[in-house]
This record gives structure tokens, C-alpha cells and sequence, in this order.
């Protein structure tokens, strides 16, 4: 998905330099954003946004702590209907949604309980997973901006939607402590499988993540 971002990134400037383009940058919920619009009709435009953005942080799920990185990556294909040609504009489209997030979980209090059950850190050894989303995302939303201006130069814009990423793949791994024998370590792997189960439902409303952004454009 970098790659992606980086590639439309290099065209960019390319395709602004045409006729009746415009170009976007937006800091949003998504991520850094650059992106190119073009006028389709007197009301309507279609742009692309290339989305970026990475961060760690500290979370606790299923009374888990984990260290998360999460890696926010996405290439948007969206149309705005400007109602009266007004600044104002109702966006619908979708994203290639690359967004994901690896886990480490860490423990503060020298155990972890796991499915209810109780286990020394050091018969863990080690608790890692990664969160994903399906790669097809239907986005929704309202905004500010037209890139069909009758004069060149810059403008505001703002965006507020929601995006639809489907119910989140969750994967968690356990690494058994060389303590354990064969039969705790079996053991210890169904409660970690249960765990992502649980973890899963709790992360569920991700489903539908919320969108916003403020930036400029500048019109050609």
C-alpha cells in the first residue's frame, strides 16, 4: 500500500499541471492526504486521495494491555455533487483500504489473564496479533470545497463522513513458555484462539470508522 500512495504521489503533479484539475492536501482521520479532481459535469466531480499515516499507542482490550502499531493506508475514488453548484458537497464513493495494526501484549503485572484463565508471563513468553480489514470500503459523506471554481487559486476544504471497513480479521499468536509441557501449551494456544474470539467482538464497531478532514485545494 505504500508503494501505492508513493506511486500516486509521483503522478500527482503530472496530472494537476492538466487542465481543469485541482489539487487537494487534507490532514484527516485517515491520515496525511494528497489527492487530484476533476470536474465530470457543472455539479459533479470525481477525485483520487491517497491516504497515509502511521502511530503507536497503548490499549486494553479484554482486560489485555497491548502495545498496538497501527499503520493507516488507503487510496480513495470518491464523487462530490455540488446541489445549486454551491461549495457545499455530498461525497459518495469507496477506498482500497490497507488499514491495519500489529499487537504486542505486555505484561504490567507479571501475569496475563487469558480467557479467564490466569498465566505466569514467563509461561507466555510471547503474545502477538494484528488486526485487518477488508481491502473494499464504501465511504458516505458531506463536505466543503468545490474544484469546479470559475478562478484559479486556492480554497478551503473539509470533509465529514463514514467509512465502512467491514467487521475487523483478528489474529492472535502465543509463543508457549519452555516451561509448559505439551499439554499446558495446548491449552494455553485454545484460550489465546478463544481470547482473539473475544477481542474480535470487542473491537467490532470499528466496522464503521468515522472520517474527517480539513485541508486546502487549489485549483488550475
Amino acid at each position: 500500500m505504500r508503494k501505492i500512495f508513493f506511486a500516486i504521489v509521483l503522478i500527482l503533479p503530472f496530472l494537476a499541471n492538466a487542465n481543469d484539475w485541482a489539487f487537494t492536501s487534507q490532514f484527516s482521520s485517515l491520515g496525511f492526504s494528497l489527492g487530484v479532481g476533476k470536474p465530470i459535469s457543472s455539479n459533479v466531480n470525481g477525485r483520487l486521495t491517497a491516504n497515509l499515516f502511521s502511530y503507536d499507542d497503548t490499549i486494553t482490550e479484554s482486560g489485555i494491555d497491548y502495545d498496538v502499531g497501527l499503520d493507516l493506508s488507503s487510496v480513495g475514488f470518491l464523487l462530490d455533487w455540488h446541489p445549486s453548484h454551491s461549495d457545499f458537497r455530498v461525497t459518495f464513493g469507496g477506498y482500497y483500504n490497507g488499514n491495519e495494526a500489529d499487537l504486542e501484549a505486555q505484561s504490567l503485572t507479571g501475569t496475563f489473564n487469558i480467557n479467564g484463565v490466569v498465566y505466569n508471563a514467563a509461561d507466555v513468553g510471547s503474545l502477538r496479533g494484528d488486526v485487518s480489514y477488508g481491502s473494499s470500503a464504501p465511504y458516505l459523506g458531506v463536505g466543503w470545497g468545490n474544484i469546479n471554481g470559475n478562478k484559479a487559486g486556492w480554497g478551503m476544504a473539509w470533509d465529514l463522513g463514514v467509512l465502512y471497513q467491514g467487521s475487523p480479521d483478528v489474529g492472535l499468536d502465543v509463543t508457549c513458555g519452555t516451561s509448559l509441557t505439551a499439554g499446558q501449551c495446548a491449552t494455553l494456544t485454545a484460550d489465546v484462539m478463544a481470547e482473539s474470539l473475544q477481542l474480535r467482538t470487542s473491537i467490532e464497531d470499528q466496522k464503521w470508522y468515522p472520517v474527517f478532514s480539513l485541508g486546502v485545494l487549489y485549483r488550475f
